[in-house]
């Protein structure tokens, strides 16, 4: 299925199967839902949102599959959610995207790249996670990579603060300025 948007306003797909976005999406504050009740992928090969006018308020992404990034950027001021298959990767790796709290429902390997700083809610995955920030980054709830022993690594210019509990089998963490391990709970 490919889907195109109206500018402006909320938007939703539903399918039951692959979902392909290929046309700009600019919701000028809206929500964007894209739920796929099948096994199939969702691609995004455009820009979701872009300059602060024309920003996506929320995204609410979720897929029996993968979510997989393939070209463009998406720009979310609110919070992005993501749900995959258990075991299927979601991969949002532009240097362009702008993120204001990402929330992983589910998923296998995760990879985010944020081009400023990052809040990450509750996450739960399958394997490893990496992220790229470019600024101020928080961890604000637990990460636990723990089913599959993943490992979590982020590289963040600028500070890093973590307040929540993280279970990995690895963590490899690294912050240009200062990083702050705040009521954890723990790093396993």
């Amino acid at each position: 299925m490919n889907a195109g948007f109206a500018n402006g306003g909320d938007n939703t797909v539903v399918a039951a199967s692959t979902v392909t976005i290929n046309d700009t999406i600019g919701l000028n504050g809206g929500v964007l839902t894209i739920n796929n009740v099948g096994t199939g992928a969702v691609t995004l090969n455009a820009n979701i949102g872009g300059a602060t006018t024309s920003a996506v308020a929320t995204a609410d992404i979720s897929s029996g599959g993968s979510i997989v990034q393939t070209s463009g950027n998406m720009v979310v001021t609110g919070t992005t959610t993501l749900t995959a298959g258990s075991s299927s990767p979601i991969t949002l790796n532009s240097a362009l995207n702008e993120f204001g709290t990402v929330v992983v429902n589910s998923g296998g390997a995760v990879t985010l790249r944020d081009t400023s700083g990052i809040t990450l809610g509750a996450t739960t995955a399958n394997g490893n996670f990496s992220l790229t920030s470019g600024g101020a980054t928080v961890f604000n709830n637990a990460i636990n990579l723990g089913q599959a022993g993943g490992s979590l690594t982020a590289i963040v210019t600028g500070a890093l603060t973590v307040n929540g509990t993280v279970i990995a089998n690895g963590v490899d963490l690294t912050a240009t300025t200062n990083m702050t391990l705040a009521n954890t709970g723990g790093i396993t």
